[in-house]
């Protein structure tokens, strides 16, 4: 339920908000970014132990 609200939600809200349509990656990007930030270190770390 919550991957497709991220993908049905989500969107809408944005657009509703005033973003404009194709310029969703002015949100979504750093969201990406900020998650791969915290998921690396412990990727390396998995890696590590194994």
């Amino acid at each position: 339920m919550v991957l497709m609200a991220i993908f049905v939600v989500v969107p809408t809200e944005l657009r509703s908000s005033g973003l404009m349509p194709g310029n969703e990656w002015v949100v979504y990007l750093p969201v990406f970014s900020l998650g791969m930030v915290f998921a690396v270190p412990f990727i390396i770390l998995a890696e590590k132990k194994t």
